[in-house]
């Protein structure tokens, strides 16, 4: 049964590091060390986006390093594929995942399910698997909303939707690319809430950004990428 709540997880090991980069190069990356830790939120801010593009586009498995390594959950991390990422505990929040992330023309219920879905065995024959998806999320999302499709609710929700099913999958690692870049108040606090909500139930959030003001007030250190260096000011 999937159990959420709002409340912090006194049991998390916080010195548990979920995602490691040991000397990580490529043709534009040199020599890149960070580690995040379980519940921790770790701020990438970039310059140009090239740096940015081959970071994440490691991560997703569309490249590879020259040299270093990678190291989710204290195992070696090597993927082809965004799918491979998932089932190794990595999964991505994209730019503007309203509109690449949703189905809008099916139900909040299909949508936050689908990676659960992939997950566990016969999901969507089994109800109590969608009666414990409506129990955990109920201080989160109405009662009403399950149903209802994903284009009929307003879009400071659908962004809620977006980082629920990643709170029901539980990743080890969630990756959040340019999350507030969408000039909407009421959208952009709705995102720091989730990922703040993320990192209390212990999973490490990476978020990269070109937006530095956005980063204000979210909690976790930051570092600047420029021309294929990681630092930290």
């Amino acid at each position: 049964m999937i159990n959420i709540n709002n409340k912090i997880n006194p049991y998390i090991n916080t010195e548990e590091v979920m995602l490691k980069f040991e000397n990580v190069s490529d043709n534009i990356l040199k020599n890149i060390n960070f580690s995040i830790r379980r519940g921790e939120i770790l701020k990438i801010l970039y310059t140009d986006n090239t740096s940015a593009d081959n970071l994440i586009g490691i991560l997703k498995g569309v490249s590879h390093p020259t040299e270093g390594r990678i190291i989710v959950n204290k195992q070696p991390y090597t993927v082809s594929s965004i799918s491979e990422a998932q089932t190794k505990g990595v999964c991505f929040v994209e730019e503007n995942p309203i509109e690449t992330m949703l189905f809008k023309k099916l139900t909040v219920m299909y949508n936050l399910c689908m990676p659960l879905a992939n997950k566990i065995d016969w999901f969507w024959l089994r109800r109590k698997y969608c009666k414990s998806v409506k129990l955990a999320l109920q201080d989160l999302i109405h009662p009403t909303d399950f149903e209802k499709k994903i284009s009929e609710l307003p879009s400071s929700i659908q962004q809620k939707i977006v980082y629920c099913k990643w709170l029901l999958f539980s990743p080890k690692v969630l990756i959040c690319i340019k999350p507030f870049l969408i000039s909407d108040i009421q959208v952009n606090r709705v995102t720091e809430q989730m990922i703040n909500l993320l990192a209390d139930k212990g999973i490490a959030v990476l978020i990269v950004t070109s937006n530095w003001p956005s980063l204000n007030s979210l909690k976790g250190k930051t570092y600047y990428l420029e021309n294929g260096k990681l630092i930290s000011r």
